[in-house]
Parts: structure tokens; sequence; C-alpha cells
């Protein structure tokens, strides 16, 4: 019908402070004057690859939440047990602090679970990071005048 379409978002749309307008034809006027020169900001409904980079970066954050809570659970249990790490954790040297601790039967399994959650969430975040790496690189996300460049996150 030759009618231009536009979704603008309404929180987006300028006001003026104390202005109210309450009719819906004084409204249309003044979209309608905003639209013509261009003071309003258009929204686009995403790509499907948008989408699914937008999952992707969701899964992360899920992962990362997952992480800090097998971690949290990890650290509360040993310090139920009286042992504490004060320099910084979950590095090198706190993985071989981690192994020099030893208990007894039932709290070694308990130790062992928790450890093991934890280092099978650190994989997780690993493989997802890689993911995004590589997701970066392509086509619609990579930035104009990007170079490519090997990197490992972990």
């Amino acid at each position: 019908m030759g009618v231009e379409c536009a979704v603008i978002a309404p929180a987006l749309i300028p006001r003026k402070p104390g202005e109210r307008i309450k009719t819906d034809r004084r409204d249309a006027d003044k979209l309608a004057r905003m639209h013509r020169v261009g003071e309003l900001t258009l929204v686009t409904a995403p790509t499907l690859e948008q989408e699914a980079a937008r999952d992707l970066l969701r899964a992360r954050d899920d992962i990362r939440k997952d992480r800090n809570a097998a971690r949290s659970r990890l650290s509360k249990f040993l310090l139920r047990r009286g042992r504490r790490y004060l320099p910084y954790r979950w590095g090198p040297k706190h993985w071989a602090w981690l192994r020099k601790q030893d208990f007894s039967d039932v709290d070694r399994i308990v130790f062992e679970h928790y450890c093991t959650q934890v280092r099978h969430i650190d994989d997780r975040m690993a493989e997802i990071d890689q993911a995004i790496v590589e997701l970066s690189e392509t086509s619609p996300f990579k930035p104009a005048g990007h170079t490519t460049r090997t990197t490992t996150v972990r």
C-alpha cells in the first residue's frame, strides 16, 4: 500500500519533563513529526544468528553463576572443616593446596565431589569461551578492520 511502517521503542521516545499527551491524535502527530526529522530510534527484531549468539552469552552467564556457586560450596565445606587458604583462590597454587588436603572417608567423598564439580564447570566455561571467541571472529560479529588473533580463554 506504500505506507512506511517502523517499530519504535517506547522507552527511547524523547520526552520533555512534565510533558503528558493523553490523546491518541496529538500523540500520533507528535510521533509523525519526530519520525520525519529522525528523532526516533527504530527497533529491529534480532536475526536467528544474533539470537543464537545471545543464547550463547546467556549460557556463559549461567555457567559463571554455577561456577561461583560450586566454588562457594567447596570453600564453605573447607571452612566447616577449619581449612582456609588465604592468598588468591582458584589459581594453580590454590589447586595444588587443595590436592594436598586429606580427609576421613566420608569427608573425602564430599570433598572430591565438590572438586570434581568445580573442575567440570571450569571445563564447560572454557568450551563456551572458545565458542564465543570463534563466533566473534565470524562475519556479522567481527568489527570492521579487525585482525584475527589466536586467543586462549581459560
